[in-house]
């Protein structure tokens, strides 16, 4: 019970940070550029630190329930508004490759040091690009002819955009994921020590099955 109310809250607090923290960027003109880090990094804490069964629905409800504050339109209207069938598509995506990030990530970020800040970093750029060149994708499938000519403008024109989203994944990784991780696990230590227990179990098991010559 008391794992359930973590969970729920958890999310909760995660996904209202998403929503709250994209519309006040977009919304505001708070950022140089489109920039939807915040719901990037509430996803990775969430698999960090809640079951991933209910971590990846963090950034669906973060981008559903933004759009609506903001007003965007979703799937319907010009090609303009259908780019969120990449954006969205492209955070389910962000979220599965955090799962396999996050699970070779989690033994180095248990504490505050070089190593930990390092993989964050590493994580949060990954995670970005990974979400940039599948979005400018999407620019190139609905508003560009489909010709390795348009999609190399594209990608091109996307740099500065892509530049500025690296470094604020980058940051807000560090600033943000670091100190909400440190903070969740000191709370419940247990955590950590499941994943290295786990681990060496499996290898254990693993070698153990191996053929002896």
């Amino acid at each position: 019970m008391k794992n359930k109310l973590r969970q729920i809250l958890g999310f909760g607090l995660l996904a209202l940070c998403a929503t709250v923290g994209r519309y006040l960027l977009v919304s505001k003109g708070m950022q140089p550029f489109p920039n939807f880090e915040v719901v990037t990094v509430a996803a990775f804490i969430g698999i960090m630190i809640l079951d991933v069964r209910v971590a990846l629905f963090i950034p669906l409800v973060g981008m559903v329930c933004s759009d609506l504050f903001i007003g965007n339109p979703i799937f319907v209207g010009e090609k303009m508004n259908q780019i969120v069938m990449f954006t969205y598509s492209g955070f389910a995506f962000v979220a599965l490759a955090g799962i396999f990030v996050g699970e070779r990530i989690k033994p180095y970020v248990s504490s505050l040091r070089s190593r930990s800040v390092f993989c964050m970093a590493g994580a949060g750029a990954l995670l970005v690009l990974l979400y940039d060149i599948w979005t400018n994708l999407g620019w190139w499938y609905l508003m560009y002819p489909h010709t390795g000519e348009s999609l190399l403008t594209v990608y091109t024109l996307g740099i500065p955009f892509m530049a500025y989203h690296l470094i604020s994944g980058i940051t807000t990784f560090i600033c943000i994921g670091i100190p909400v991780i440190l903070y969740s696990y000191r709370r419940q230590p247990n955590l950590i020590l499941k994943k290295f227990i786990g681990g060496i179990w499996k290898r254990s098991v693993s070698s153990a099955s191996l053929p002896r010559s």
